[in-house]
């Protein structure tokens, strides 16, 4: 339940230990635990909001660092296009090659992918049951029966 101005909906996902691996399933499996939030505000209320923003912007950065920085690609497995050499604005970040427009089109085609296919995962985890009785909850609460 938000309390304060600032978070509407929050959830923190801790570590069950410290971490330097993960797994490609461990990635789709995050990135579905983020778009859940999303995949009920449309089952329940058949319409998104702007609740999910943050987690939209960290679902593509997981999905893009999926493809570019760890090689979990489908399309282009085993490479890593991101040259470690050259620091980025600031030394803040590693550059990133050089890439066609071939393979940014490849890029971009498989991170829509794998989130469309994580939102579709998402949406399937509630069943019908679950939101009409949410629905049913929800409109008890707003006529305070």
């Amino acid at each position: 339940m938000p309390r304060g101005i600032g978070a509407l909906g929050y959830t923190l996902q801790m570590p069950l230990e410290d971490r330097y691996l993960m797994s490609k399933s461990e990635f789709l499996g995050k990135i579905k635990g983020l778009l859940g939030g999303r995949a009920a505000e449309e089952l329940i209320f058949k319409e998104v909001s702007t609740g999910a923003s943050n987690d939209l912007e960290r679902i593509a950065q997981l999905a893009m660092n999926m493809i570019v920085v760890y090689g979990m690609s489908e399309k282009l497995p085993n490479i890593s296009l991101v040259n470690k050499s050259n620091p980025g604005f600031l030394g803040q970040a590693s550059g990133l090659e050089r890439r066609s427009e071939h393979v940014e089109m490849q890029i971009d085609m498989e991170v829509s992918q794998i989130i469309n296919q994580c939102y579709e995962d998402a949406k399937s985890f509630f069943p019908k049951s679950m939101t009409y009785w949410i629905k049913w909850r929800i409109f008890c609460w707003s006529r305070r029966l």
